[in-house]
């Protein structure tokens, strides 16, 4: 079992960084929606060896902040 944390899950490495091409695929939208929400500063990205990626729990913070915006709009 996994501790909170671990990139283990079950034994297999989860994708700790994504590509912005990743990043779209999992909130269903567009690899230009991902670019402009980071230039926005809305979804941060890093730099890894000259590539930028999305860190995974970075965007599963961004999609909770969307939820509880939603919550507080309701």
């Amino acid at each position: 079992m996994a501790s909170d944390g671990d990139p283990l899950d079950g034994g297999v490495m989860q994708q700790l960084a994504l590509t912005y091409r990743d990043s779209a695929d999992r909130l269903g939208v567009s690899e230009s929606t991902v670019k402009r929400l980071v230039r926005d500063g809305r979804l941060p990205a890093v730099d890894i060896l000259g590539s930028r990626r999305i860190r995974a729990r970075d965007l599963n913070a961004f999609v909770e902040s969307l939820a509880t915006a939603n919550r507080g709009a309701a």
